[in-house]
């Protein structure tokens, strides 16, 4: 069924990660607009709109997917569970440190050169 589907789709692709990220960004965020410093520019949508984003503790998290086999059509799925915000936090933050890191090295209009080590594969790691 397309559920099981999605959910394994999120543990394969790491959405956890886009999660943890958009909620850093939301909690950062909220801070500013609790402190009255957020910066907005252009009216709000509609009046009371930034009360409804950030007057709660922790914000609501959804996953719009749309199915690509045979009809598309919009497939919401509203996340109630815990899922490891912490650890995907981390890989969020190790991403950056990467993107940096990898921007010094190479520059930001230069093709990135990924620098492993030659793989080698043997019977028993083609076997096993």
């Amino acid at each position: 069924p397309l559920e099981k589907s999605f959910e394994k789709t999120v543990r394969r692709l790491g959405y956890k990660i886009q999660a943890a990220h958009y909620r850093r960004i939301w909690t950062e965020a909220r801070f500013f607009y609790l402190e009255d410093e957020l910066p907005v520019f252009g009216e709000e949508p509609y009046t009371g709109f930034l009360s409804d984003c950030f007057d709660h503790d922790e914000p609501e998290w959804f996953w719009l997917a749309v199915k690509r086999k045979g009809a598309p059509s919009p497939f919401v799925v509203r996340w109630t569970g815990t899922l490891d915000f912490q650890n995907a936090l981390a890989d969020v933050e190790r991403a950056i440190s990467d993107y940096r890191r990898l921007r010094d090295e190479f520059g930001e209009h230069a093709d990135w050169i990924p620098n492993r080590p030659v793989y080698e594969m043997t019977d028993d790691t083609y076997y096993n």
